[in-house]
């Protein structure tokens, strides 16, 4: 048995494939989430992993957009985020709206997923379709830590962009 078909039996038999049984449905009650978004969703490494290795599509996007790597940014993810950068997920990658992975992070405070997307090239300069960085929006939700440590990538030259 490969590696693929000991992955797609294992989620089987756990009931990690989606609403119909494969690894691309889309839940309709749940943003279009596939179970890959659903697995980085509730910060499910095994899970992921489990799907990665089953042929899960790293690029799936939900109905706003977002990748699995955006709502690893979310929840702070890291272990996950990386799996994912692994598996070829493209970092800068922008939902609706314009945001990135970092973007999210640096929204939401997720100090450990900015460190990985950093270390995977994310680009800090980005911004949203509202003109922000992740620097403006750590600042402006007074994640500290965060905007400190895209401070000092800006400084090093971390991080892609201008």
């Amino acid at each position: 048995m490969s590696e693929r078909e000991r992955a797609l039996e294992t989620l089987r038999e756990k009931g990690w494939l989606g609403v119909n049984g494969g690894l691309e449905d889309r839940d309709p009650n749940d943003s279009e989430r596939t179970p890959l978004l659903k697995a980085a969703f509730g910060n499910e490494e095994e899970r992921a992993r489990l799907l990665l290795a089953a042929g899960a599509d790293v690029h799936a996007k939900d109905k706003n957009g977002s990748t699995a790597l955006h709502y690893c940014a979310w929840k702070d993810s890291a272990a996950t985020a990386g799996l994912l950068i692994e598996a070829g997920s493209e970092v800068d990658a922008r939902n609706n709206s314009g945001w990135t992975p970092l973007i999210l992070a640096g929204f939401h405070g997720s100090k450990e997923a900015c460190e990985v997307l950093l270390r995977a090239g994310a680009d800090i300069h980005l911004k949203n379709n509202d003109g922000r960085t992740a620097l403006d929006w750590a600042v402006e939700k007074g994640k500290d830590e965060v905007a400190a440590l895209l401070r000092a990538a800006a400084a090093e030259g971390v991080g892609g962009g201008e």
